[in-house]
């Protein structure tokens, strides 16, 4: 029995889209996309509204109606709905989402994943972004690749394990650190200092972490181990269990990544007066 046409055979390059979702990727990439000659054929929301920056362009009633010619369609929706809305598309185009922690599509297309939180009202004319892509197969990598291309800042083509790690990695830089610094932020509240005064300890740590550098650059009383300074911490945090909860993990994370103090954070008066 012969063989069908190939993905590549039946299109050379991917010009015509369908696009589902209208949220923060749906839109940054979407325009990103169609500003660099892309034409997104047809759209989907679960909100049935036009999309605001192309509202020429009526959302479809299902996802069972994109049109099976379209080269790819990209769903860029919350992860919980992503593989129930792609189990409703037709046979035929590639199909991209955008997610870092989930599996790739179990048909032929891909994850393109932006390395960055990404807003609508950030995005403006000629703007790109660090992405990574991982393709189901090399034939859909071919075509993904100088898609990809058009909009990326830098672009990485990853594993499937690697994007996950990646991905984790994110959410420990970025939502993780975001955190702290909420929490942080509601502490400092209570003191009597502007928060503006601790932007050269933040400062410092970003720098250092932008260079890759952070191990080196821990200090604190969880590195020295002073549990006198533990302790009251603890009970500074009593009435926050969820906060001391994350002050404990983090404590015993630290000090499991460092079996033993940095020479540069010992115990002397020094050390202990400026660092925090």
């Amino acid at each position: 029995m012969a063989k069908g046409p190939t993905i590549q055979e039946r299109m050379k390059s991917i010009r015509r889209i369908g696009l589902i979702g209208s949220g923060n990727v749906a839109t940054a990439l979407g325009r990103a996309w169609l500003e660099h000659g892309i034409e997104i054929v047809a759209c989907y929301n679960r909100k049935q509204s036009p999309l605001s920056w192309n509202s020429d362009l009526q959302p479809l009633a299902s996802p069972r109606h994109f049109p099976s010619t379209l080269d790819a369609i990209l769903v860029a929706t919350s992860d919980d709905s992503v593989f129930e809305i792609i189990g409703r598309l037709p046979a035929g185009p590639l199909v991209v989402h955008f997610s870092g922690a989930l599996p790739l599509p179990t048909r032929p297309g891909g994850a393109i994943w932006p390395i960055q939180s990404i807003r609508k009202e950030s995005h403006s004319a000629g703007s790109t972004f660090p992405l990574v892509l991982n393709a189901t197969d090399d034939e859909a990598q071919q075509l993904l690749m100088p898609f990809a291309q058009k909009i990326a800042s830098q672009l990485h083509s990853l594993s499937d394990i690697e994007r996950k790690a990646a991905h984790l990695a994110a959410v420990f830089a970025s939502n993780f650190s975001n955190h702290s610094l909420s929490i942080a932020q509601a502490l400092a509240a209570k003191s009597r200092l502007p928060w503006s005064t601790f932007e050269p300890l933040i400062q410092t740590i970003l720098e250092q972490g932008t260079l890759g550098a952070s191990f080196n650059q821990q200090t604190g009383p969880a590195l020295r181990r002073e549990e006198h300074v533990l302790q009251a911490h603890r009970e500074a945090l009593n009435s926050n269990p969820e906060w001391l909860s994350v002050y404990e993990a983090m404590t015993a994370s630290i000090q499991g990544m460092h079996e033993q103090p940095a020479q540069n954070d010992s115990n002397s008066d020094t050390s202990y007066e400026h660092d925090s």
